[in-house]
Protein backbone atom coordinates (compact mmCIF):
# COMPACT_ATOMS: atom_id res chain seq x y z
CA UNK A 1 0.00 0.00 0.00
CA UNK A 2 3.03 2.71 0.92
CA UNK A 3 4.95 1.28 -2.27
CA UNK A 4 1.58 2.21 -4.42
CA UNK A 5 1.25 5.51 -2.82
CA UNK A 6 4.78 6.09 -3.00
CA UNK A 7 5.04 5.69 -6.34
CA UNK A 8 1.55 7.52 -7.27
CA UNK A 9 3.46 10.81 -5.65
CA UNK A 10 6.32 10.35 -8.35
CA UNK A 11 4.83 9.21 -11.38
CA UNK A 12 1.15 9.27 -10.78
CA UNK A 13 -0.31 9.47 -14.97
CA UNK A 14 2.74 6.72 -15.65
CA UNK A 15 1.68 4.52 -13.05
CA UNK A 16 -2.32 4.49 -13.36
CA UNK A 17 -1.41 3.62 -17.34
CA UNK A 18 1.20 0.85 -16.48
CA UNK A 19 -1.13 -0.78 -13.52
CA UNK A 20 -4.09 -0.76 -15.63
CA UNK A 21 -2.37 -2.08 -18.66
CA UNK A 22 -0.32 -4.76 -17.04
CA UNK A 23 -1.64 -5.33 -13.66
CA UNK A 24 -5.81 -4.72 -14.53
CA UNK A 25 -5.95 -7.62 -17.66
CA UNK A 26 -4.56 -10.30 -14.99
CA UNK A 27 -6.92 -8.95 -12.23
CA UNK A 28 -9.86 -9.22 -14.46
CA UNK A 29 -9.39 -12.63 -15.68
CA UNK A 30 -8.40 -14.48 -12.26
CA UNK A 31 -11.34 -12.44 -10.45
CA UNK A 32 -13.82 -13.58 -13.08
CA UNK A 33 -12.70 -17.21 -12.70
CA UNK A 34 -12.70 -16.98 -8.88
CA UNK A 35 -16.22 -15.56 -8.73
CA UNK A 36 -17.20 -18.16 -11.33
CA UNK A 37 -16.50 -20.99 -9.22
CA UNK A 38 -18.72 -19.35 -6.37
CA UNK A 39 -21.68 -18.66 -8.49
CA UNK A 40 -20.64 -14.76 -8.64
CA UNK A 41 -22.06 -14.93 -3.99
CA UNK A 42 -25.67 -14.63 -5.92
CA UNK A 43 -28.54 -17.32 -4.39
CA UNK A 44 -29.10 -18.88 -7.48
CA UNK A 45 -26.66 -20.65 -10.04
CA UNK A 46 -27.35 -18.83 -13.07
CA UNK A 47 -28.84 -15.62 -11.11
CA UNK A 48 -25.35 -13.76 -12.64
CA UNK A 49 -26.52 -14.42 -16.14
CA UNK A 50 -28.83 -11.39 -15.79
CA UNK A 51 -25.90 -9.11 -15.13
CA UNK A 52 -23.59 -10.81 -17.47
CA UNK A 53 -26.43 -9.85 -20.50
CA UNK A 54 -26.10 -6.09 -19.04
CA UNK A 55 -22.41 -6.17 -19.77
CA UNK A 56 -23.03 -7.31 -23.20
CA UNK A 57 -25.74 -4.53 -23.68
CA UNK A 58 -23.46 -2.53 -22.49
CA UNK A 59 -20.60 -3.20 -25.20
CA UNK A 60 -23.15 -3.22 -27.87
CA UNK A 61 -24.18 0.15 -26.96
CA UNK A 62 -20.75 1.26 -27.05
CA UNK A 63 -19.61 3.07 -30.31
CA UNK A 64 -16.02 3.90 -28.60
CA UNK A 65 -15.33 -0.06 -28.14
CA UNK A 66 -16.94 -1.67 -31.26
CA UNK A 67 -17.36 0.96 -33.64
CA UNK A 68 -19.37 0.71 -36.48
CA UNK A 69 -21.00 -2.47 -34.91
CA UNK A 70 -22.47 -1.51 -32.03
CA UNK A 71 -26.77 -0.55 -31.68
CA UNK A 72 -27.65 2.96 -31.73
CA UNK A 73 -30.74 2.17 -30.18
CA UNK A 74 -29.17 1.11 -26.90
CA UNK A 75 -27.16 4.01 -26.69
CA UNK A 76 -29.62 6.20 -24.81
CA UNK A 77 -29.69 3.30 -22.12
CA UNK A 78 -26.07 3.05 -21.53
CA UNK A 79 -25.96 5.01 -18.61
CA UNK A 80 -28.54 2.40 -16.85
CA UNK A 81 -26.55 -0.75 -16.99
CA UNK A 82 -24.60 -0.60 -14.08
CA UNK A 83 -27.63 0.67 -11.67
CA UNK A 84 -29.38 -2.19 -13.28
CA UNK A 85 -26.56 -4.85 -11.86
CA UNK A 86 -26.18 -3.07 -9.04
CA UNK A 87 -29.95 -3.27 -7.99
CA UNK A 88 -30.47 -6.59 -9.13
CA UNK A 89 -27.01 -7.88 -7.23
CA UNK A 90 -29.01 -6.74 -4.52
CA UNK A 91 -31.60 -9.04 -4.65
CA UNK A 92 -29.58 -11.78 -5.85
CA UNK A 93 -28.23 -11.38 -2.56
CA UNK A 94 -30.87 -10.86 -0.11
CA UNK A 95 -33.93 -12.86 -1.79
CA UNK A 96 -34.14 -16.40 -1.22
CA UNK A 97 -37.45 -17.48 -3.00
CA UNK A 98 -36.20 -18.32 -6.64
CA UNK A 99 -39.62 -17.01 -7.89
CA UNK A 100 -40.05 -13.88 -6.50
CA UNK A 101 -35.75 -13.20 -6.61
CA UNK A 102 -36.63 -13.20 -10.70
CA UNK A 103 -39.86 -11.55 -10.25
CA UNK A 104 -38.32 -8.49 -8.47
CA UNK A 105 -35.54 -8.34 -11.32
CA UNK A 106 -38.15 -8.35 -14.07
CA UNK A 107 -39.54 -5.27 -12.16
CA UNK A 108 -36.25 -3.79 -11.14
CA UNK A 109 -35.53 -4.19 -15.27
CA UNK A 110 -39.08 -2.91 -16.46
CA UNK A 111 -39.44 -0.17 -14.16
CA UNK A 112 -36.16 1.83 -14.56
CA UNK A 113 -36.39 1.16 -18.57
CA UNK A 114 -39.55 2.61 -18.54
CA UNK A 115 -39.60 5.27 -16.09
CA UNK A 116 -35.86 6.26 -16.13
CA UNK A 117 -34.97 10.27 -17.59
CA UNK A 118 -31.84 8.68 -19.49
CA UNK A 119 -30.64 11.55 -19.80
CA UNK A 120 -30.26 12.81 -16.40
CA UNK A 121 -26.98 13.41 -15.34
CA UNK A 122 -27.78 11.05 -12.23
CA UNK A 123 -27.05 8.02 -14.33
CA UNK A 124 -23.81 8.81 -15.78
CA UNK A 125 -22.44 10.02 -12.70
CA UNK A 126 -23.56 6.69 -10.77
CA UNK A 127 -22.57 4.52 -13.35
CA UNK A 128 -18.82 6.41 -14.17
CA UNK A 129 -18.12 6.27 -10.12
CA UNK A 130 -19.06 2.97 -9.28
CA UNK A 131 -17.63 1.46 -12.16
CA UNK A 132 -14.22 3.34 -11.16
CA UNK A 133 -12.87 4.98 -8.63
CA UNK A 134 -15.62 3.34 -5.87
CA UNK A 135 -14.69 0.07 -6.93
CA UNK A 136 -11.37 0.86 -6.35
CA UNK A 137 -11.46 2.68 -3.31
CA UNK A 138 -14.65 1.97 -1.43
CA UNK A 139 -15.63 -1.25 -2.08
CA UNK A 140 -12.07 -2.88 -1.78
CA UNK A 141 -12.27 -0.93 1.78
CA UNK A 142 -15.34 -2.61 2.38
CA UNK A 143 -13.79 -5.97 1.11
CA UNK A 144 -11.11 -5.59 3.51
CA UNK A 145 -13.13 -4.30 6.56
CA UNK A 146 -15.31 -7.30 6.40
CA UNK A 147 -12.32 -9.96 6.86
CA UNK A 148 -10.98 -8.51 9.22
CA UNK A 149 -14.34 -8.36 11.24
CA UNK A 150 -15.00 -11.69 10.55
CA UNK A 151 -11.24 -12.70 11.73
CA UNK A 152 -10.94 -9.81 14.53
CA UNK A 153 -8.10 -9.29 13.09
CA UNK A 154 -5.95 -6.20 14.26
CA UNK A 155 -3.25 -6.52 11.20
CA UNK A 156 -6.64 -6.03 9.12
CA UNK A 157 -8.07 -3.02 10.96
CA UNK A 158 -4.69 -1.49 10.80
CA UNK A 159 -4.86 -2.08 6.84
CA UNK A 160 -8.30 -0.26 6.51
CA UNK A 161 -7.47 2.70 8.86
CA UNK A 162 -4.21 3.03 6.13
CA UNK A 163 -6.02 2.81 3.11
CA UNK A 164 -7.83 5.74 4.33
CA UNK A 165 -5.07 7.10 5.39
CA UNK A 166 -3.26 6.95 2.01
CA UNK A 167 -6.37 7.98 0.31
CA UNK A 168 -6.19 11.38 1.66
CA UNK A 169 -2.99 12.29 1.41
CA UNK A 170 -2.71 11.28 -2.21
CA UNK A 171 -5.93 13.83 -2.66
CA UNK A 172 -4.97 16.41 -0.27
CA UNK A 173 -1.19 16.34 0.44
CA UNK A 174 0.38 19.71 -1.37
CA UNK A 175 0.74 18.84 -5.09
CA UNK A 176 2.87 21.43 -7.27
CA UNK A 177 2.31 22.10 -11.18
CA UNK A 178 4.59 20.63 -13.51
CA UNK A 179 5.82 20.72 -16.66
CA UNK A 180 3.78 18.31 -18.42
CA UNK A 181 3.96 14.37 -19.43
CA UNK A 182 4.91 13.33 -22.68
CA UNK A 183 3.10 12.74 -25.69
CA UNK A 184 2.38 9.19 -25.41
CA UNK A 185 1.00 9.70 -21.62
CA UNK A 186 -1.42 12.28 -22.87
CA UNK A 187 -2.26 10.45 -26.19
CA UNK A 188 -3.12 6.87 -24.24
CA UNK A 189 -4.65 8.71 -21.43
CA UNK A 190 -7.89 9.58 -23.73
CA UNK A 191 -11.15 10.95 -22.99
CA UNK A 192 -12.39 7.36 -21.92
CA UNK A 193 -10.08 7.90 -18.63
CA UNK A 194 -10.03 11.96 -18.43
CA UNK A 195 -13.94 12.27 -17.96
CA UNK A 196 -13.36 10.25 -14.07
CA UNK A 197 -10.37 13.25 -13.35
CA UNK A 198 -13.42 15.94 -15.06
CA UNK A 199 -15.87 14.86 -12.76
CA UNK A 200 -13.62 14.44 -9.66
CA UNK A 201 -12.11 17.87 -10.29
CA UNK A 202 -15.62 19.16 -10.05
CA UNK A 203 -16.74 17.56 -7.21
CA UNK A 204 -13.45 18.18 -4.65
CA UNK A 205 -13.28 21.83 -6.80
CA UNK A 206 -10.08 21.13 -7.85
CA UNK A 207 -10.05 22.53 -11.52
CA UNK A 208 -9.14 26.02 -12.60
CA UNK A 209 -12.40 27.04 -13.86
CA UNK A 210 -14.33 28.06 -10.89
CA UNK A 211 -18.04 28.27 -12.16
CA UNK A 212 -20.99 30.35 -10.25
CA UNK A 213 -22.25 27.15 -7.93
CA UNK A 214 -18.33 27.16 -6.47
CA UNK A 215 -17.40 24.21 -8.23
CA UNK A 216 -14.73 23.80 -10.69
CA UNK A 217 -13.21 21.82 -13.86
CA UNK A 218 -10.09 21.75 -15.54
CA UNK A 219 -10.27 24.91 -18.05
CA UNK A 220 -8.78 22.98 -21.23
CA UNK A 221 -7.07 19.41 -20.85
CA UNK A 222 -3.40 21.00 -20.13
CA UNK A 223 -4.46 21.52 -16.97
CA UNK A 224 -5.63 17.92 -16.18
CA UNK A 225 -1.72 17.20 -16.48
CA UNK A 226 -0.13 20.34 -15.63
CA UNK A 227 -2.11 21.56 -12.53
CA UNK A 228 -1.55 20.78 -8.74
CA UNK A 229 -5.47 19.75 -8.65
CA UNK A 230 -4.81 17.71 -11.39
CA UNK A 231 -1.93 15.91 -10.51
CA UNK A 232 -4.01 15.33 -7.05
CA UNK A 233 -6.69 13.67 -8.70
CA UNK A 234 -3.72 11.50 -10.37
CA UNK A 235 -2.62 10.61 -7.81
CA UNK A 236 -5.57 9.22 -6.07
CA UNK A 237 -6.41 7.38 -9.00
CA UNK A 238 -3.14 6.06 -9.54
CA UNK A 239 -2.91 4.97 -6.03
CA UNK A 240 -6.25 3.43 -5.65
CA UNK A 241 -5.84 1.54 -8.68
CA UNK A 242 -2.55 0.28 -8.41
CA UNK A 243 -3.26 -1.27 -4.71
CA UNK A 244 -7.05 -2.58 -5.80
CA UNK A 245 -4.98 -5.04 -7.89
CA UNK A 246 -1.67 -5.59 -5.81
CA UNK A 247 -4.32 -6.14 -2.65
CA UNK A 248 -6.37 -8.87 -4.99
CA UNK A 249 -3.33 -10.72 -6.28
CA UNK A 250 -1.89 -10.85 -2.46
CA UNK A 251 -4.94 -12.47 -0.91
CA UNK A 252 -3.29 -16.18 -1.21
CA UNK A 253 -5.75 -17.72 1.02
CA UNK A 254 -8.77 -16.45 -0.40
CA UNK A 255 -7.87 -16.84 -3.89
CA UNK A 256 -5.81 -20.38 -3.43
CA UNK A 257 -3.92 -19.96 -6.55
CA UNK A 258 -2.35 -23.22 -5.62
CA UNK A 259 -6.09 -25.24 -6.14
CA UNK A 260 -6.60 -23.61 -9.23
CA UNK A 261 -6.97 -25.72 -12.23
CA UNK A 262 -3.97 -25.38 -14.97
CA UNK A 263 -5.94 -25.06 -17.39
CA UNK A 264 -7.65 -22.40 -16.31
CA UNK A 265 -4.77 -20.51 -15.09
CA UNK A 266 -2.55 -21.32 -18.69
CA UNK A 267 -5.25 -19.66 -20.19
CA UNK A 268 -5.43 -16.70 -17.93
CA UNK A 269 -1.89 -16.42 -18.61
CA UNK A 270 -2.42 -16.39 -22.34
CA UNK A 271 -4.98 -14.06 -22.56
CA UNK A 272 -3.34 -11.72 -19.95
CA UNK A 273 0.06 -11.45 -22.63
CA UNK A 274 -2.43 -11.19 -25.63
CA UNK A 275 -3.77 -8.26 -23.79
CA UNK A 276 -0.41 -6.76 -22.77
CA UNK A 277 0.86 -7.15 -26.02
CA UNK A 278 -2.19 -5.23 -27.81
CA UNK A 279 -1.49 -2.24 -25.27
CA UNK A 280 2.27 -2.16 -26.29
CA UNK A 281 1.18 -1.96 -29.89
CA UNK A 282 -1.65 0.92 -28.94
CA UNK A 283 -2.87 1.73 -25.77
CA UNK A 284 -6.21 2.79 -27.26
CA UNK A 285 -6.79 -0.24 -28.72
CA UNK A 286 -5.44 -2.23 -26.05
CA UNK A 287 -8.16 -0.41 -23.71
CA UNK A 288 -10.77 -1.06 -26.02
CA UNK A 289 -10.38 -4.83 -25.90
CA UNK A 290 -10.48 -4.64 -22.42
CA UNK A 291 -13.57 -2.62 -21.66
CA UNK A 292 -15.87 -5.62 -21.81
CA UNK A 293 -13.87 -7.65 -19.27
CA UNK A 294 -13.23 -4.57 -17.26
CA UNK A 295 -17.31 -3.94 -16.96
CA UNK A 296 -17.63 -7.12 -16.63
CA UNK A 297 -15.65 -7.93 -13.35
CA UNK A 298 -17.12 -4.64 -12.26
CA UNK A 299 -20.57 -5.49 -12.83
CA UNK A 300 -20.41 -9.23 -11.44
CA UNK A 301 -18.64 -8.40 -8.36
CA UNK A 302 -21.91 -5.91 -7.27
CA UNK A 303 -23.31 -9.17 -5.35
CA UNK A 304 -19.95 -9.86 -3.45
CA UNK A 305 -19.64 -5.53 -2.74
CA UNK A 306 -23.15 -6.08 -1.37
CA UNK A 307 -22.23 -9.14 0.88
CA UNK A 308 -19.25 -7.16 1.87
CA UNK A 309 -21.38 -4.24 3.18
CA UNK A 310 -24.33 -6.51 4.88
CA UNK A 311 -21.45 -9.22 6.58
CA UNK A 312 -19.87 -5.22 7.89
CA UNK A 313 -23.66 -4.64 9.42
CA UNK A 314 -23.86 -8.20 10.75
CA UNK A 315 -20.39 -8.37 12.81
CA UNK A 316 -21.11 -4.19 14.37
CA UNK A 317 -24.41 -5.39 15.45
CA UNK A 318 -23.48 -8.67 16.38
CA UNK A 319 -21.07 -6.94 18.92
CA UNK A 320 -23.20 -4.33 19.93
CA UNK A 321 -25.53 -6.95 20.70
CA UNK A 322 -22.85 -8.71 22.45
CA UNK A 323 -21.62 -5.55 24.43
CA UNK A 324 -24.93 -5.00 25.69
CA UNK A 325 -25.50 -8.61 26.96
CA UNK A 326 -22.31 -8.51 29.21
CA UNK A 327 -23.22 -4.71 30.61
CA UNK A 328 -26.72 -6.61 31.43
Amino acid sequence: MLASLALAFVVPFELFLFSYAVLGPLHYLTELSWLHQRDFFAQGKRDWWWIAGLVVLAVLSAQFVIGSFHLPFLAPYAQLFAFLAFAIGFVFVVVRDPTVRMALAGVILAVTVTAADVSARQWFVFSMLTTTILHVSLFTGAFMLFGALKSRSRTGYAGCVLLVVCCAVALFAPAEARAGVSNYVAESYGPPFRVLNVEMARFFSFGTDVRADGSSRFASAADLFNSSGGIAIMRLIAFTYTYHYLNWFSKTSIIGWHKVKRTKLALALVLWLASVALYAQSFELGARWLFALSYAHVLLEFPLNHRSFIGIGQELLARVRSGAQARA
